[in-house]
């Protein structure tokens, strides 16, 4: 089974299905059981449990926090200072070098 993040619609069917146990939730809306477990376990609220909204604005957050990739490519590199080329600077080369 290819990995799929959860769409909203699919996180409103685990918040109506809740009292069911996880492995029949997880049946019915077609992924892993341990896919729910991991949901809920990420996104319950202490007061609230579970809630759909919640779990949209923690991947929201998750998604903004990521650190961005970056490759230099050759042309790039060939018009850097030296002192970006070495192996130990090049986590100090800034994003927009890369363009």
């Amino acid at each position: 089974m290819k990995y799929q993040q959860l769409t909203p619609e699919k996180r409103y069917q685990i918040s109506a299905l809740i009292k069911a146990e996880q492995k029949e939730v997880a049946i019915k809306i077609g992924v892993h059981p341990s896919t729910i477990s991991r949901e809920l376990k990420r996104n319950r609220d202490v007061v609230r449990g579970y809630h759909p909204n919640l779990a949209e604005i923690n991947k929201a957050h998750t998604e903004h926090k990521k650190k961005k990739r970056f490759f230099l490519t050759k042309p790039i590199e060939s018009i850097m200072p030296p002192f970006f080329k070495t192996s130990k600077t090049r986590f100090l080369i800034p994003p927009y070098y890369n363009t």
